[in-house]
């Protein structure tokens, strides 16, 4: 599969599948900087929504948040 990106933060995974504009590239890092931002993880925005997809099932099992306190 072409131009996936994965991204892992704080335990969290998030696979986004079909980047191929350097606008959408923006809007991953916008999201990366968002949770760095916020000391946490956080779910996938919306403009990146329809790009999200879960490799296998273990995917979500395995990658769960780290929750700061």
């Amino acid at each position: 599969m072409a131009n996936v990106v994965l991204v892992i933060f704080r335990g969290g995974c998030v696979w986004l599948q079909a980047i191929d504009s350097p606008r959408q590239v923006i809007q991953v890092y916008e999201y990366v900087e968002s949770m760095m931002s916020a000391g946490r993880y956080l779910p996938v925005p919306m403009n990146l929504e329809k790009f999200h997809f879960t490799r296998y099932d273990f995917d979500t099992a395995s990658c769960q948040p780290t929750l700061s306190r």
